[in-house]
């Protein structure tokens, strides 16, 4: 049995009753795809605001269980906000009041887990695609 699922940050992927030698074939192409997942949302993400050293994936095992993920740590320190087709900036603070300033200076960077999760929740088809790529060269290979 295959059971795949997506949560926050990472997917945990379940191998039960398989041969050993579909199970190692499988572990190898999970360390493919997340190594591939990682370059994609390093490539695709302005580095102003997630930084590539920042990103990592790996795959861990637990029994029959496969974790693989993809970590951002966020990106330390702040930056600066300035309008640019207008005179002023005009938002929603936390606190819901109505702000309008010529610039923020101390904003800090996106936090990372939200862009890991988003990602992964989106290329699950691709994934699971992959995956079952792997199964049957595995199981053909014999």
């Amino acid at each position: 049995m295959i059971e795949i699922r997506v949560q926050a940050d990472e997917v945990l992927f379940r191998l039960d009753q398989l041969p050993r030698r579909v199970r190692e074939e499988l572990a190898a192409k999970f360390q493919t795809i997340f190594a591939r997942v990682e370059s994609e949302i390093a490539a695709n993400v302005p580095g102003k605001y997630i930084d590539p050293s920042y990103i990592q994936s790996g795959v861990d095992r637990l029994g029959s269980t496969m974790i693989g993920f993809v970590e951002i740590g966020d990106k330390p320190g702040v930056y600066a906000i300035y309008p640019t087709k207008a005179n002023v900036l005009r938002f929603m603070s936390k606190s819901g009041d109505l702000v309008r300033t010529r610039r923020v200076l101390n904003h800090p960077y996106l936090k990372g887990a939200p862009v890991a999760e988003r990602y992964l929740i989106e290329s699950k088809p691709w994934v699971l695609e992959e995956l079952n790529d792997a199964v049957i060269e595995a199981v053909n290979a014999r």
